[in-house]
């Protein structure tokens, strides 16, 4: 029972699924261009993100390491991919409140 409590596999694959969808529909170079295109792109993907996260929350009941360990995946991946730090700080952090959130 207490190494159920740190199995991350699901965890794990959800995150890299999401960082894999949120890479292809908002890509690094969307920072190089500003504008109401960028922004609408961007509040669609974020909009996936939320139900995606959401859907996956209704099914699984996440501690507090597994929570954790969603949002540093999430935020890491990213600052691989080269997104702007603040930018990750931020989506990382609202990842990580959307996970406390059980819908």
């Amino acid at each position: 029972m207490v190494f159920k409590w740190f199995d991350t596999l699901e965890v794990d694959a959800f995150a890299d699924k999401t960082v894999k969808m949120f890479m292809e529909r908002f890509p690094p170079s969307e920072f190089t261009t500003a504008g109401k295109k960028q922004q609408e792109r961007f509040r669609k993907v974020h909009a996936a993100l939320a139900r995606e996260m959401q859907d996956f929350r209704k099914t699984h009941s996440l501690n507090i390491y597994q929570k954790a360990r969603l949002a540093n995946r999430f935020k890491w991946a990213l600052k691989d991919a080269a997104y702007p730090d603040a930018f990750i700080d931020e989506l990382a952090y609202e990842l990580a409140a959307m996970t406390a959130v059980r819908a």
